[in-house]
């Protein structure tokens, strides 16, 4: 299994000010193929009332993930 590093914009009204505000955010996605990837995020904002768009997505560095779970087992 991959790991891919998918830059998405994402786009909120800012409530106080009714202005438009735009931010760059990062997900780590783990998936076969960058398809695979692409079809993961984009299922993950489904349905989701903010505006997004893929921006890129990249060959993770990261080997593996460790999470205190995944050693318990």
């Amino acid at each position: 299994m991959n790991h891919w590093n998918v830059r998405v914009r994402v786009t909120t009204e800012d409530l106080d000010t009714g202005k438009i505000r735009g931010k760059m955010e990062n997900y780590l996605i783990e998936a076969e193929t960058i398809e695979a990837a692409q079809t993961l995020i984009r299922e993950y904002f489904r349905g989701l009332t903010i505006d997004h768009e893929i921006r890129g997505i990249s060959k993770s560095g990261i080997t593996e993930y460790i999470s205190a779970e995944s050693l318990s087992k």
